[in-house]
């Protein structure tokens, strides 16, 4: 449920993501700059994910991997949704 509810709230804000079940969400950014950026404000922000680039991924797909877990309220997944949106730019 967690996890339907946090990759909805990624398309909604306009994000990528790739349909799934699964708890660990990747949220395509397809640039490396931008995807260590934001890896580095969502951490200042109390918001710990991983980003993916090269040569892990390949160019072009560059992604940074979010971790759902059952113990996350839905206060938690707005507050980081919130941040997504804010520095999506």
């Amino acid at each position: 449920e967690n996890s339907e509810y946090f990759r909805k709230g990624i398309r909604d804000i306009g994000l990528e993501t790739i349909p799934g079940i699964h708890p660990i969400i990747p949220v395509l950014i397809r640039d490396t700059n931008k995807v260590k950026n934001m890896v580095l404000e969502l951490y200042k922000m109390g918001i710990l994910v991983t980003g993916l680039t090269t040569p892990v991924v390949p160019s072009g797909d560059e992604t940074i991997r979010v971790q759902i877990s059952a113990v996350h309220t839905k206060d938690d997944l707005d507050y980081s949704l919130n941040k997504f949106k804010e520095i999506k730019e």
